[in-house]
């Protein structure tokens, strides 16, 4: 039995997704890809929970004051230094 699980390890195909395709690789590029892939997910999650915003999820319409990002511009222009 242990005979067959070896074949079974020794014949895995490794697939990673490359732009809508999947590639055969390594399994060692496989491991790092993966392990990528949780860490971006994981950093995810943890921002979400955190209520943490990224700047492209800001408005475009909003000016940039160190006092607050979310200030329109006509606002944050006007108001004193």
């Amino acid at each position: 039995m242990n005979h067959q699980n070896d074949q079974n390890k020794e014949s895995r195909k490794y697939l990673i997704p490359v732009d809508g395709k999947y590639y055969e690789t390594t399994k060692e590029i496989y491991e790092v890809y993966y392990q990528m892939d949780r860490r971006e997910r994981y950093l995810e999650e943890r921002d979400i929970k955190k209520g943490v915003k990224s700047f492209s999820d800001i408005s475009s319409a909003a000016c940039f004051s160190p006092r607050d990002l979310t200030l329109p511009c006509s606002l944050a222009l006007s108001m004193p230094r």
